[in-house]
């Protein structure tokens, strides 16, 4: 099967210039006082304006839906809508400058409508971290300025089409990485590592889902025992996990757990694990990257002759995860650590949306559909479902034909009474 080419290019430089290049046309260079994120090895106090009305606005609609996936009704969803367009704007202009916006808008346009019928638009996206503007959290597709009205599904899909990310497939690169195409090990299983926060409802959740799809799912996870142990057991558990022999076999590892990234060093920023035992184990970025420094040779020298399985980084409901967080995250597994593609989150996610999200996403897989279409599905199938834009938050880095080789399937879906019971076996402690 051909590869989709892009129908969009964007390349970002250090200095807040755009090349946008639309499919067999030369490119357009725009250039704006975008100057990146704040530094988060000095400061996150450069939080200010559009950027930190995006993020309290974005963060207070996920706070308010604290563990509920279903967004009451169209009328809250549609309030949820036009402030999301809105933040977004404010966002636009930061990133591109007022002026531009025309300009920007119409290459926009064109990327999306001017593809093969039948065709998803694809735009990918480089730029070095703290340059990486929210592409999929725009509404470049000419948002009306007047009020909108939401007496159905249709008028509230409509709305978030504008968001770039409700409209095409976004796929993010780092300007000094390769995009790795391999399909990884060949199996007839979606082959799956899931470090597991064993005391959070919604991850307990989607190892039950990984667990009942077990004819099309191979799923291993570290740490079954309840015995307490050390920090440095812990990690170096952990470096087998990530990067020892085993690790060539998975296709996926899938972290549902909380993360910290309130320091302002990102070095500092944190995976928060909970053990089956309810030992909460936090590791550092700098950690992370010392002990793939201090990996013996020998396995240096294999892993990096490969690439390592993708990275799902699915952080729920810490209250700690921010517009700044994926930034450290993804270089570190696509550079340091050599993983063939990073997904991960831009604000607050609940726990239950979290859950929900990876399930539709697992099931969209499990039908082979290429990885970039089966998030750009489940961001619409979680608005269709649950009248919730959150989706949006998902970004993706790495190639996004990528398809799994397992055979297709259909999978068994969990719903919100074993979520329940999952929530009240974490608070009063009953045995798994």
């Amino acid at each position: 099967m051909n590869k989709p080419q892009p129908a969009l290019q964007i390349v970002v430089s250090n200095d807040g210039k755009f090349e946008f290049t639309l499919a067999s046309q030369p490119p357009v260079v725009i250039q704006s006082d975008w100057s990146g994120w704040p530094d988060l090895s000095s400061s996150q106090s450069g939080q200010t304006g559009a950027n930190k009305t995006s993020l309290s606005r974005i963060e207070q609609f996920s706070l308010e839906a604290g563990d509920s996936l279903f967004v009451d009704s169209l009328a809250q969803a549609g309030r949820a809508m036009d402030s999301l367009i809105k933040t977004g704007q404010l966002w636009t202009e930061a990133v591109f400058n007022y002026h531009n916006l025309p300009r920007v808008e119409e290459i926009m346009r064109r990327a999306i409508d001017e593809v093969f019928p039948g065709t998803t638009p694809l735009i990918m996206v480089t730029a070095r971290p703290q340059m990486m503007p929210a592409i999929e959290s725009l509404p470049l597709l000419r948002p009306d300025s007047r009020s909108r009205t939401y007496g159905n599904m249709n008028d509230l899909l409509r709305a978030a089409r504008v968001f770039v990310g409700f409209s095409a497939v976004v796929a993010r690169s780092l300007p000094d990485g390769e995009i790795d195409s391999s399909i990884g090990p060949d199996s007839d299983k979606l082959n799956i590592r899931a470090f597991l926060g064993h005391r959070m409802p919604g991850a307990c959740l989607e190892h039950k889902f990984f667990d009942r799809n077990k004819p099309s799912v191979a799923i291993s996870a570290p740490w079954t025992h309840t015995k307490a142990m050390s920090q440095e057991v812990v990690q170096s558990d952990l470096a087998e996990q990530l990067w020892g022999d085993g690790s060539l076999e998975n296709q996926f590892h899938h972290f549902a757990c909380h993360c910290n990234t309130e320091s302002n060093n990102a070095n500092a920023h944190q995976l928060k694990l909970v053990l089956r035992g309810g030992q909460e184990v936090s590791i550092e970025l700098e950690t992370l990257r010392t002990m793939r420094r201090n990996l013996p040779l020998k396995i240096r020298q294999r892993i990096e002759a490969t690439k390592l399985p993708m990275v799902i980084l699915n952080a729920c409901n810490s209250g700690q995860v921010n517009v700044f967080s994926p930034t450290s995250f993804p270089k570190f597994f696509l550079h340091t650590a050599g993983n063939r593609g990073f997904i991960g989150t831009e604000a607050t996610v609940p726990d239950r949306f979290a859950a929900a999200f990876s399930q539709e996403f697992y099931r969209l897989l499990l039908t082979k559909m290429r990885i970039g279409e089966a998030l750009l599905q489940t961001r619409l199938n979680m608005l269709k479902k649950y009248r919730n834009p959150l989706g949006i938050l998902y970004t993706f880095y790495g190639d996004p034909t990528w398809q799994p080789s397992c055979r297709a399937a259909v999978a068994e879906e969990l719903g919100e009474s074993e979520f329940l019971q999952e929530r009240v076996r974490c608070i009063y402690g009953k045995k798994e």
